[in-house]
């Protein structure tokens, strides 16, 4: 779970957001499961998630995740 969001934040840096998304994405799901969803690593997956929505102007979607958030 933290490689695959390491990776996609990486990815994310270098311009490769069509890589980066499927990563940061799975790497949260996995993190979420297996440490629960407020555990400081979850969160900050959450957080790349957020990070990468905004950088790509998808504002709906970082939204979304940062609601999960603020639900917990």
């Amino acid at each position: 779970g933290s490689v695959r969001a390491r990776l996609g934040e990486a990815l994310m840096e270098l311009g490769r957001p069509g890589e980066a998304e499927p990563l940061l994405i799975a790497g949260q799901s996995t993190l979420e499961r297996a440490l629960g969803p407020n555990q400081k690593t979850s969160q900050q997956a959450v957080q790349a998630l957020i990070r990468f929505y905004e950088a790509a102007g998808r504002s709906a979607e970082a939204q979304a995740w940062r609601a999960k958030i603020s639900s917990r």
